[in-house]
């Protein structure tokens, strides 16, 4: 079990330090910038769950020194990659975009199942009863966390904030972990399950286009042909008072 976990946070760590340093190369952020934000998003998630269950000392950051060196490697290695094939690289924009999404796919589905695993054993340490509820929430801080702190850093809304089904996927797998422990399925076959869901999920909601749904798009109101009168209404008497100021 404990090294099923192990190569599961490690595919996790990779899977994130990938996709952060793409996304921070996208951003235009120097080395160290690349590497700093692909730190955040590998470990960002696991230190906000023990900083919550009051685990001393962090695991996050003490207990996975390997991981944190292999985060390192990647995205040292993701950088010189995209300096080096350069006009590959820009050439083929949407494909690295989907290699992007489907890492950050792996690594949620990794995170959740382990992060909740974590919490479970945390609760257990400090004495605590354990309770499966708060475990599978710690388990969507764990995989979400880092990738929050890392667009609050580059200025941009939090993925989990609009993209498909990303943080309900991350509690579905979490559950589904946990209620096949609970009823007594086999370690390996409860975290297989439990990461095949979210990764399922998220590829349902990319492919299908899945949606939670958004009180009003204000992006479509300047669509050609788009009649909603009260909107254009408030908006061009915004901009009429506006103009007055000027």
């Amino acid at each position: 079990m404990d090294i099923f976990l192990s190569v599961l946070s490690y595919i996790g760590v990779i899977a994130f330090a990938v996709s952060g340093a793409m996304l921070a190369i996208r951003s235009e952020v120097d080395l160290f910038g690349v590497v700093f934000l692909s730190v955040i998003t590998s470990f960002g998630g696991g230190l906000m769950r023990d900083l919550i269950l009051n685990r001393h000392p962090y695991p996050a950051m003490l207990e996975m020194r390997y991981e944190f060196i292999c985060c390192i490697a990647t995205s040292l290695l993701v950088f010189f990659l995209a300096a080096f094939f350069r006009d590959a690289y820009l050439r083929r924009e949407h494909v690295v975009e989907n290699i992007n999404n489907i890492l950050d796919s792996i690594g949620i589905s990794a995170f959740a199942v382990t992060g909740t695993q974590f919490s479970l054993e945390i609760m257990r340490a400090n004495g605590n009863e354990e309770m499966p509820v708060v475990a599978v929430a710690m388990g969507m801080i764990t995989c979400i966390g880092g990738g929050l702190v890392r667009d609050v850093i580059l200025g941009k809304l939090p993925w989990v904030l609009k993209k498909r089904i990303y943080a309900l996927a991350a509690l579905a797998g979490s559950g589904v972990f946990v209620l096949l422990s609970s009823l007594g399925a086999a370690p390996a076959i409860s975290i297989l399950i439990g990461c095949a869901v979210v990764f399922a999920l998220r590829m349902c909601a990319t492919f299908l286009h899945w949606d939670m749904p958004i009180a009003i798009r204000f992006s479509e109101l300047d669509k050609p042909g788009r009649r909603l009168p009260f909107a254009h209404r408030e908006r061009d008497y915004y901009s009429e008072k506006e103009t007055a100021k000027k």
